[in-house]
């Protein structure tokens, strides 16, 4: 037998010969090392920056966006499971929300509005990081 120790801000998710077998919360925890494979899952808020990319807006005009959003594991088995990388998810997410919206305003909103350019990307970039046990909490334009 083998322990380990989940610090308060992780699970850990336990498979036994290629299983799920349960999450293990904060605290120490017995395992099997040579039928246990253990993958720690951090659960504290992070912050995703999408680099400056330049869209075109509806007039035709190219605009260099970029965005910052905060996010969070909430669910430990579907983030590991759902996705080879759920973080290259979220930033498709998010960069497909932000062209959508460019795309759909003028140079002069872009500039008179700037919190314009969050609108329409909550949703979309919500169910995405939910397909993948994270959860969306804003995201704001750094143009």
């Amino acid at each position: 037998m083998a322990y380990v120790t989940v610090m308060e801000w992780e699970q850990v998710l336990l498979f036994r010969d290629g299983r799920l077998e349960r999450v293990l919360g904060p605290g120490r925890h017995r395992y099997r090392a040579t039928r246990d494979r253990l993958d720690p899952v951090d659960m504290r808020p992070r912050i995703l920056t999408v680099a400056g990319q330049e869209l075109l807006t509806a007039d035709g005009v190219t605009l260099r966006v970029s965005v910052q959003l905060s996010w969070r594991v909430h669910d430990a088995k579907l983030f590991v499971t759902g996705a080879e990388s759920a973080h290259q998810v979220i930033y498709a997410a998010v960069q497909e929300a932000i062209r959508n919206v460019v795309a759909t305003v003028t140079l002069d909103d872009a500039l008179a509005d700037r919190g314009r350019l969050s609108v329409g990307q909550a949703d979309v970039v919500a169910q995405r990081a939910a397909s993948v046990g994270a959860e969306w909490w804003r995201s704001r334009p750094a143009t």
